[in-house]
């Protein structure tokens, strides 16, 4: 049975005069409280169509203390701007929590100083003798003569982190340009938090966008971990061994 909010009067021989009085006085308290609400729903939907802190003034919402995520979200659109390879960019949690963003883009003569030291331990890597002067003239004279592109990965801070170097060729079997994936190299206390990933696939990109067809790369057959990578992004081992000779 449907309940009906209207107000009772005991008895049935209540005064018609003293009944309408009744009667009037509750519509007239309905009414009010309608008119409240519609009014309370008009500044509801005037608050969702401000921006919060308007909404907040208004009394439609209460103050919320920013997130950690939401605070370095902040910091990274207050951040310099830096020339980026295709917008390459990777956001990652370091061990202690702290939004980590990282981003790669073309290196130039400006950037020797910073590359240098990641130059030299990557040639140590592969059982070569720590040496500067080598290192820093070796890139200077590739950056110099445009013949390599060097990738280079820094930190939110602008920091190096990482790099890889290609080098431009041609395949005679596909009849086109391609390019050799030589170097690449991560900092090893910034690994594992997607830096050499995001290297390997701006390396790709680079070679797509100059008209590339193809790129190769070799690696130690000890590197593991650096073959699971490639494979991962789609890489796949040929069916040929690599000879060389020193001369």
């Amino acid at each position: 049975m449907a309940h009906d909010p209207s107000p009772r009067l005991a008895g049935d021989g209540v005064n018609e005069e003293v009944r309408g009085v009744v009667w009037f006085s509750w519509l007239a308290e309905r009414a009010h409280k309608n008119n409240r609400m519609m009014r309370l729903r008009a500044v509801l939907a005037q608050c969702a169509q401000w921006e919060r802190p308007h909404a907040l003034a208004l009394g439609c919402g209460k103050e919320e203390k920013p997130t950690v995520l939401a605070q370095c979200a902040r910091k990274k659109t207050t951040q310099r701007s830096r020339s980026k390879v295709f917008g390459a960019t990777d956001a990652s949690f370091c061990p202690h929590g702290q939004l980590m963003t990282d981003s790669i883009r073309r290196a130039t003569l400006d950037d020797l100083d910073q590359l240098v030291p990641l130059f030299d331990a990557y040639r140590q890597f592969y059982g070569q003798q720590s040496d500067i002067i080598v290192a820093k003239q070796f890139l200077s004279d590739r950056l110099v003569c445009n013949e390599s592109v060097v990738l280079i990965a820094e930190d939110d801070t602008g920091s190096a982190i990482g790099f890889v170097q290609l080098y431009p060729t041609f395949s005679s079997i596909l009849a086109a340009p391609m390019y050799v994936l030589s170097d690449l190299f991560v900092r090893p206390d910034v690994r594992r938090r997607g830096v050499g990933t995001l290297l390997i696939k701006s390396a790709a990109e680079t070679a797509r966008a100059a008209g590339a067809v193809r790129v190769e790369l070799a690696t130690a057959i000890a590197n593991v971990s650096a073959q699971r990578l490639y494979e991962s992004l789609g890489w796949r081992r040929d069916d040929f061994y690599l000879y060389g000779v020193s001369l």
